[in-house]
């Protein structure tokens, strides 16, 4: 990927195997898988950036420092930060960003995204209908100083947010 903030193109993808041990000092024993990918295509100032993020607890119970939680602006914007979580996540996203203003030093971005996505405590819960919808719109500088946000979210059960970050929201 050529920019993990504002990316025009290119693909990263992350696999991650997590394993918590008594044996090396643990609380609990658990196991979990994380799976992440985004894709990102430009054509003029155009940007289409799509995205899929999973994650499952696939043996033991996560501590409560461990469980996945989502929320708060790119991660179903509109809810609070971490507002939800849960022993799985998924989360899909798709979103059109355009360059607004071309400058090697201050480069503004505008852009929308829509996300499905919840955490569940029980895996028999996971299921693509009870997935929460949200939307966002933002605005963004790629400053010297990392990234700078402006943007606004809202789900599909009318809850709103609204943004200010310097430096990167999600990672």
């Amino acid at each position: 990927m050529d920019n993990l903030e504002f990316p025009r193109s290119g693909t990263y993808t992350s696999l991650e195997w997590k394993s918590a041990q008594e044996s090396l000092g643990a609380d609990t024993e658990y196991s979990q898988v994380n799976f992440s990918t985004v894709n990102a295509k430009s054509w003029d100032d155009g940007t289409i950036i799509a995205g899929v993020r999973f994650g499952s607890t696939v043996e033991g119970d996560a501590d409560i420092y461990s469980l996945y939680r989502l929320g708060g602006f790119l991660e179903l914007s509109g809810l609070e930060t971490n507002q939800l979580s849960g022993a799985h996540f998924g989360l899909l996203s798709l979103a059109y960003q355009h360059r607004v203003y071309q400058s090697q030093i201050l480069p503004v971005y505008a852009g929308v995204m829509l996300q499905a996505g919840n955490t569940w405590q029980d895996e028999s819960d996971i299921k693509f209908d009870n997935m929460l919808g949200s939307g966002s719109l933002y605005l963004g500088v790629d400053s010297p100083l990392g990234p700078f946000y402006l943007g606004y979210g809202q789900t599909e059960g009318g809850e709103k947010a609204v943004y200010f970050y310097l430096g990167q929201p999600y990672l």
